[in-house]
């Protein structure tokens, strides 16, 4: 996965594209053009990706939120990790 892609294709995705998603658990796809899917339960995210044959290294797991003041959106991001 090339970070730098990722983080320029998620940042062009229009906000309209993230409002079904607000204050949600989402993943993206690697290249970060488009959400895969999107859940309240971070753990029903991972298992309904895990049913779909989707890994840790196909997606980037974040949360989207809007903050009302600024006007803009925060995404946390992160990757999931299997147990050992």
């Amino acid at each position: 996965m090339n970070w730098s892609e990722h983080v320029k294709n998620r940042n062009a995705v229009p906000i309209e594209q993230l409002l079904p998603y607000e204050n949600k658990h989402v993943a993206w796809s690697a290249d970060g053009t488009h959400i895969l899917a999107g859940d309240t339960d971070p753990l029903r995210l991972v298992a309904w990706l895990k049913e779909a044959g989707i890994g840790p290294e196909d997606c980037v797991l974040s949360f989207v939120s809007f903050d009302s003041e600024f006007g803009g959106a925060s995404l946390n991001e992160g990757f999931w990790e299997e147990p050992a």
